[in-house]
């Protein structure tokens, strides 16, 4: 049995996947409060459930279904995301990247590397535990996976840095115009290539109020994610 035991929550829409990531889980001694396989129900899940760690696949009903909803806030601030994926190219690494999920795992996977992401998730190899012999070989295939997760965003990132820099200017949407001050503020920090973190930090306010003013965005533009509210308020590149 682990000393720290998490409550998790599946998000997976492949049956024979998610009754493999269940059992494996459960044989590690964790608690399994559900496994659900539409966006929909994982969103009332996690209001009933607020689990320790979300398993989220990135392709549910779309290719980036589980990114979609991590941008979206609705996933609770206590609740760690470990994404689960088949994909790992450089579109999907460079919102992984902005989204900074306490792990990654890509299918085809093992079970010592679903473990070891919910042991970082969990911040278990922080604790003062007795490292076994089985104790060191998971932690160090988890600095070996977060190395490699490391490198990957990092040559994602060198690669998307000339984009990144180049000026876009927002649309001239009626919209816009309902936001209010802080509202605007807290867009032009998205519009930047600034997480929420960060846009706390230079506002001076919560990350909580930052979450807060994002959701009322998106309901005044009429989108549901980060990725969907820039694609609707930027201009194409020239």
């Amino acid at each position: 049995m682990n000393e720290l035991v998490a409550s998790i929550l599946l998000a997976e829409d492949d049956p024979v996947i998610a009754r493999l990531l269940g059992q494996l889980l459960i044989d590690a001694g964790h608690h399994v409060v559900g496994t659900v396989g539409r966006s929909t129900d994982l969103i009332a899940a996690l209001e009933r459930d607020r689990p320790d760690v979300l398993l989220l696949d990135i392709g549910m009903e779309t290719d980036t279904a589980g990114l979609d909803l991590a941008e979206s806030d609705v996933i609770p601030e206590q609740t760690s995301i470990v994404f689960v994926s088949g994909r790992s190219d450089e579109a999907t690494m460079q919102r992984v990247q902005r989204i900074a999920p306490a792990g990654f795992v890509v299918k085809p996977f093992t079970a010592q590397q679903v473990l070891a992401a919910v042991r970082v998730a969990l911040g278990q190899a922080r604790q003062p535990t007795p490292v076994t012999e089985d104790a060191a070989r998971q932690l160090t295939l988890a600095r070996d996976v977060l190395s490699k997760i490391a490198q990957e965003l990092e040559r994602v990132a060198s690669l998307l840095s000339v984009g990144v820099q180049e000026e876009r200017r927002l649309r001239e949407l009626v919209e816009l115009s309902t936001l209010s001050p802080r509202e605007r503020e807290v867009l032009r920090g998205l519009v930047n290539h600034k997480r929420p973190m960060s846009i706390a930090k230079d506002l001076y306010i919560s990350h909580h109020t930052v979450r807060n003013h994002l959701k009322s965005i998106f309901t005044k533009l009429g989108v549901h994610s980060q990725a969907e509210l820039l694609e609707k308020v930027l201009e194409p590149p020239s």
